[in-house]
C-alpha cells in the first residue's frame, strides 16, 4: 500500500466519542467543528475528544479531501434519529438507500469529505463495524484499532473495508 497525500486542500478529520453510551458511538469532525463542540458546554459534556496528547497537541483521527479529485469518493454524514448523536458516513449508492428506505431513521446532513475507494490500495484502510449491542450504530477504525475490534469486541460485526484515508 502506497499512502499519498498530492490532495490538496486536504481536512484533519477529528474523533469524538458519544459518552452517553457504553461503546461504539462516535463521529468524524473537520478542525472547525471539533472547535465548536470542544467550546459548547451542550457538546462538549456529550462528546470525548480522543487523540488528545501529553503536550496538549490532537492527532487526527485520518485525513481527507475537501474536494472531489481522481479516485476519490464522496462521503456522507447522517444522524440517526433514533439514537441521537449518533453518526454514519456512507458513499453515493448507500446514501440514496438510506434516503429512500431509511428517511425515518437517519437524517442526512450532507457532503461530509472525499476519500479513496475501498480496494483502491491508495491510502489507509478504515473498516466498518457495526455495533451489535445497538443497532443501527457504526464505528468506523484503522488497521491496528480493527485488529483489536476483531480480537476483543464480538459484539461488532465487521462489513468490511468501508474507504481509504488520504
Amino acid at each position: 500500500m502506497t499512502v499519498t497525500s498530492e490532495l490538496e486542500p486536504t481536512i484533519d478529520l477529528f474523533r469524538f466519542r458519544n459518552t452517553t453510551f457504553d461503546s461504539g458511538t462516535y463521529i468524524f469532525v473537520s478542525e472547525q467543528e471539533r472547535d465548536t463542540i470542544i467550546d459548547n458546554p451542550d457538546l462538549n459534556q456529550i462528546f470525548e475528544l480522543e487523540g488528545e496528547q501529553e503536550d496538549g497537541s490532537i492527532n487526527p483521527a485520518f485525513t481527507a479531501s475537501a474536494n472531489p479529485g481522481e479516485g476519490l469518493s464522496p462521503l456522507y454524514r447522517f444522524q440517526s434519529n433514533i439514537t441521537p448523536g449518533n453518526y454514519l458516513f456512507v458513499g453515493e449508492q448507500e446514501r440514496q438507500n438510506i434516503d429512500t428506505n431509511f428517511a425515518e431513521e437517519f437524517n442526512e446532513e450532507g457532503l461530509a469529505f472525499y476519500v479513496y475507494q475501498a480496494g483502491s490500495d491508495r491510502g489507509a484502510e478504515f473498516t466498518r463495524f457495526q455495533n451489535q449491542n445497538r443497532p443501527g450504530t457504526y464505528l468506523f477504525a484503522g488497521e491496528a484499532e480493527s485488529a483489536n475490534i476483531r480480537a476483543n469486541f464480538p459484539n461488532f460485526l465487521e462489513e468490511g473495508v468501508a474507504f481509504e484515508a488520504l
